[in-house]
């Protein structure tokens, strides 16, 4: 697998970004959309996925997962996607701002004893700080040193100067249409308090925050459409983002995921993630707007309407849904 070699991925990433590469353009800022982890990862966490992985020309998985070592490989992959990162950053540092996108989720001790709160930390560590802490501090963090031992690999001195400028629990909150996605607002907040005192308090941009329906076929469009599950999720995720920015958290940027419809990775369009509806069974791929984009749009026009202003508990939304009903119809042209 070339993309276990030490600097291939790395180099031709370089060659790529560099000023006489296809991204060589001027650029204010940049961020790299594809989280690292999930190009890590993704052929072990979905073993009976069978399609490769191809950047710059390099072959970073093996179809046959069972043929790989899956104890090993995922860092050493994941440690040459952070020295290709570097490296690239490397030569944009000198004439623009660029960020490395990751993706994280909160984690709360299962019990309220010293072993649980640890775990769960450890758990954070493993998703967030495998990619944040190389960049922050030059190292991956110690309890990643100390459970994957001699698998994970080590950034020589000239790497770090380069990189920094069994387990007892159960989902907590209202699932999503995925079965990874669990809604706690309250987890972002905590989230962002974490990555601001662990990190050096870095500014923050949300690439992705949103929620998925399934994709059911049996019913109509314009029951589809109705989605106030989302609608509640924007709107308490929003609020905790305030409360974090109120102690101080340096959010700069918030993107929601997503706009439209698509196809989303191994789910495919069985899992809708839009504020628009697409229909994929017209052939025309029409789109609807959903009730969650009626919602955005009268918030953005009107952010002091009481229906559209930002609750500062989930259960503050509940309330409003039956004081004020439903949001309100789009306007002419919209359906």
């Amino acid at each position: 697998m070339l993309g276990t070699q030490p600097f291939s991925l790395a180099n031709q990433f370089t060659n790529l970004t560099s000023s006489t590469g296809v991204l060589g353009t001027e650029l204010s800022s940049l961020i790299r959309i594809i989280s690292t982890e999930i190009l890590a990862v993704m052929a072990h966490i979905f073993p009976s996925l069978t399609f490769l992985i191809r950047t710059l020309r390099t072959e970073l998985f093996v179809t046959d997962p069972a043929a790989g070592d899956l104890g090993r490989e995922p860092y050493i992959v994941a440690h040459n996607l952070i020295l290709a990162h570097a490296h690239a950053v490397n030569i944009y540092r000198r004439k623009s701002t660029i960020g490395m996108t990751n993706v994280s989720t909160w984690h709360y001790p299962y019990r309220d004893i010293p072993e649980d709160v640890e775990a769960a930390l450890r758990t954070v560590d493993f998703m967030l700080g495998w990619f944040v802490a190389p960049v922050i501090t030059g190292d991956y963090p110690s309890s990643m040193k100390k459970n994957v031992g001699e698998r994970l690999p080590i950034f020589t001195p000239e790497e770090v100067k380069l990189v920094k400028a069994h387990r007892n629990g159960k989902p907590i909150g209202e699932q999503g249409g995925s079965s990874w996605l669990y809604i706690v607002p309250e987890g972002l907040y905590h989230l962002m308090l974490h990555i601001k005192d662990r990190y050096n308090d870095p500014e923050i941009f949300i690439t992705e925050n949103g929620v998925d329906e399934v994709n059911n076929k049996a019913i109509t469009v314009t029951k589809a459409r109705i989605d106030q599950k989302r609608m509640k999720y924007q709107r308490s995720h929003l609020a905790y983002l305030k409360k974090a920015m109120d102690h101080h958290v340096r959010v700069k940027g918030y993107f929601i995921w997503s706009l439209l419809d698509n196809f989303e990775w191994a789910q495919g369009y069985n899992s809708r993630f839009g504020i628009f509806y697409v229909d994929y069974e017209n052939g025309r791929f029409t789109r609807f707007p959903k009730t969650s984009a009626v919602w955005w749009m009268n918030f953005l026009d009107n952010p002091k309407n009481p229906w559209n202003r930002l609750p500062l508990k989930l259960q503050d939304v509940e309330t409003e849904e039956e004081r004020h009903g439903p949001a309100k119809k789009p306007r002419s042209g919209l359906a």
